[in-house]
């Protein structure tokens, strides 16, 4: 079972996430929590499927998973890409870094 965030979702369907949430409580669709973040709410694919078919909206390409939700960094962590920066850029990289962190 496929869970999608909402903005994932409303992105899908190609409609603001006010929409969307509006769309959700006229189905009376429950939301799921996210496998490894309880705050962000889901819905598994069939939902979202049956809300296109409801509203007649053709879904679009799902791309990959949200960064945030899988815990990526946002600085690079790629050591090539680190060497090839300028000095300005080294130290804005390590400054969000230390942010990072706390």
């Amino acid at each position: 079972m496929t869970m999608l965030p909402l903005i994932d979702c409303s992105q899908m369907l190609a409609i603001d996430a006010k929409t969307l949430r509006h769309w959700l409580r006229q189905a009376n669709i429950p939301l799921h929590s996210h496998p490894t973040d309880a705050r962000v709410k889901c819905l598994t694919m069939e939902q979202v499927q049956h809300l296109a078919v409801l509203h007649g909206r053709a879904l679009q390409p799902h791309e990959a998973p949200t960064p945030s939700l899988l815990g990526a960094p946002l600085v690079p962590t790629d050591t090539r890409l680190a060497l090839t920066q300028t000095p300005a850029t080294q130290k804005e990289t390590n400054l969000l870094g230390k942010l990072s962190l706390l």
